[in-house]
């Protein structure tokens, strides 16, 4: 995909980190307007291993930019339902050691164009699972290079 928005519209940050912003979650959502107002949805499973999810990983971590605004819209990371906690299980694998990573991947530059122009974001909410007709999460396993996609 060659399309890529200016650094003005990535709101000065990365735009790999950007584009992780605002879209849909797996497993879980937020209830509320503080990045921390989060809970799974019933019969959560771990996106990385299939058991049964304890617990929410914003991704990119909340550490590194809590919330982004893109055009007047407050984005949130994406919210991923995992096993374990931040130091055990798939949960504890996203933050150290490293195992585990992910990319929003567009179907098209058309609709990477579209999202980046706002014209998406017109249409939807930030999460809003019909995001997935768009696009989907490329996971990354680092350790045994295993690669899925995750279209809800």
């Amino acid at each position: 995909m060659s399309y890529r928005p200016s650094r003005k519209a990535t709101g000065g940050l990365p735009y790999s980190v950007a584009e992780m912003y605002g879209k849909p979650h797996i497993g879980c959502e937020y209830f509320g307007n503080s990045v921390n107002s989060h809970h799974l949805l019933e019969d959560a499973m771990c996106v990385c291993c299939g058991k049964m999810a304890t617990n929410a990983h914003h991704f990119p971590p909340k550490g590194t930019c809590p919330t982004f605004t893109f055009k007047g819209r407050k984005l949130k990371p994406a919210l991923f339902a995992l096993c374990g906690s931040g130091t055990t299980g798939c949960h504890g694998q996203w933050h150290s050691p490293r195992r585990y990573t992910a990319l929003w991947k567009w179907d098209s530059e058309k609709y990477a164009k579209a999202w980046w122009e706002g014209d998406l974001l017109g249409e939807y909410e930030p999460h809003a699972p019909q995001l997935y007709l768009f696009g989907c999460w490329e996971m990354y396993d680092l350790l045994d290079g295993r690669i899925w996609e995750v279209r809800l």
